[in-house]
C-alpha cells in the first residue's frame, strides 16, 4: 500500500486544481468522489466485519474449522480498513505531497497495511487448503480440520506476519523533500531510494499472491472434481443424504471460491501498478487510476459479509438471528 503513500510534484494535472506553485491539491470532484464512496465502503464493511466476526466467534451452531479462518480474515478486513481508509480521509483535504503524521505513525499505517493484507492473503490459502482435505481426503479430516488446529495455524500466521513485515517500521518514515520556493515538505514515503526496494516488492508479490492463487486454484479444481465424480447411491426414504451433503459442501466451496476470486481480481489493480511501478524508468501515478485501484482495495475488504449472505442460507439465518435477538449460544 506504499504506493498510495509515496507522492512526487511529477504528478499530472489530471485531478489536481493548483492553489499556489508549491501547493498541490486535489480537485473538487476527485474529493467529492474519494470522500463518498469510501465513507460508505468504510461504513459498510466496518459493520459486516464486525458482525461475522462475532457471530462466528460467539454463536455455538457457528463454530468449525473453517469459520476460524474466515473470522481471521475479517479481522485482516478491518484492519485494512482502518489502516487505509482513514489515513485516506484525513489526508484528501491536504496538500498531495504533505503528511501530518509523525514520523512513528507514518511507519506504523504502512506496517499495518502489510501485516492486514498479508495475513489474508494466508488465511485464504489456509482455508482453501483445509477444504481440500476436508473433501478430498475425509479420513484424515477428523485429525486436521479441527476448530483447534485452525485456531493455531491462524495465530501462527498473524505471528508469522507480525516479524515478518516489521521490515516497513524501518524502511518507512517521514521524509522532507524539497526545497521548494526555499521550503520542505514532510512526506510519508521511503526512506531510501525507491529502487533498492524492488526485491521486497517482487517477493511479496509471489509470496502472498501469485503463490497463494496458484495452490488454491489447483485445490479448488481438485475439490470440484472430487464432489462431480463422488457416486450416488439411493435410499429407500427417497432422499440421497450422500447428495444433500455434497450439496452442502459445494455451497461451502463455492462461497470460499468466491472471496479467492475477488480477492484476486480486486488485488489486480494494485498489484499490477506495483510491477509496472518496480522495473519502470518512470512510475505511474496518474491519480484516478491510483483512485480506482484505491477504491477496489477497500471493496475488497468489505464485500466478504456480503459473499456470505448472498452463497450461504446458514450465514443469511445467523446474520438476521444477530440483527434481531443478538447472539445466542
Amino acid at each position: 500500500m506504499s504506493e498510495f503513500n509515496n507522492r512526487t510534484l511529477s504528478l499530472g494535472s489530471e485531478g489536481l486544481s493548483v492553489n499556489k506553485v508549491e501547493n498541490i491539491y486535489y480537485s473538487k470532484h476527485y474529493k467529492a468522489i474519494s470522500i463518498i464512496s469510501s465513507t460508505i465502503i468504510l461504513f459498510f464493511g466496518l459493520i459486516g466485519n464486525l458482525s461475522v466476526s462475532i457471530i462466528l466467534t460467539f454463536a455455538k451452531n457457528m463454530q468449525s474449522s473453517t469459520n476460524c479462518y474466515l473470522v481471521s480474515v475479517a479481522v485482516a478486513d478491518i484492519l485494512v480498513l482502518l489502516s487505509t481508509i482513514v489515513p485516506f480521509l484525513y489526508n484528501i483535504n491536504q496538500d498531495i505531497n504533505i503528511s501530518l503524521l509523525p514520523s512513528w505513525g507514518c511507519s506504523l499505517i504502512i506496517y499495518l497495511q502489510y501485516l492486514s493484507v498479508n495475513s489474508s492473503a494466508l488465511t485464504i490459502t489456509s482455508f482453501s487448503f483445509e477444504r481440500w482435505v476436508a473433501i478430498c481426503y475425509p479420513m484424515k479430516a477428523h485429525t486436521m480440520c479441527t476448530i483447534s488446529r485452525a485456531v493455531k495455524i491462524v495465530i501462527g500466521i498473524w505471528i508469522f506476519n507480525l516479524i515478518y513485515n516489521s521490515s516497513w517500521i524501518y524502511l518507512t518514515g517521514i521524509v522532507k523533500k524539497g526545497p521548494l520556493n526555499g521550503s520542505y515538505k514532510s512526506v510519508c514515503t521511503f526512506r531510501f531510494e525507491r529502487r533498492k526496494y524492488m526485491n521486497i516488492y517482487m517477493f511479496d508479490f509471489m509470496l502472498f499472491y501469485c503463490i497463494p492463487l496458484l495452490l488454491t486454484t489447483f485445490l479448488y479444481c481438485a475439490i470440484i472434481r472430487t464432489l462431480v465424480k463422488r457416486p450416488m447411491s439411493g435410499t429407500t426414504s427417497g432422499r440421497d443424504p450422500r447428495k444433500h451433503m455434497n450439496h452442502s459442501k459445494m455451497q461451502v466451496v463455492k462461497m470460499l471460491m468466491a472471496v479467492v476470486i475477488l480477492f484476486a481480481m480486486l488485488w489486480l489493480p494494485y498489484r499490477a501498478l506495483m510491477v509496472y511501478n518496480s522495473f519502470a524508468s518512470k512510475s505511474y501515478l496518474d491519480l484516478w487510476f491510483l483512485l480506482f485501484a484505491r477504491i477496489m482495495v477497500f471493496i475488497n475488504s468489505a464485500i466478504n459479509p456480503i459473499l456470505y449472505n448472498a452463497l450461504s442460507g446458514k450465514f443469511r439465518k445467523a446474520f438476521k438471528k444477530f440483527f434481531l435477538y443478538g447472539v445466542k449460544r
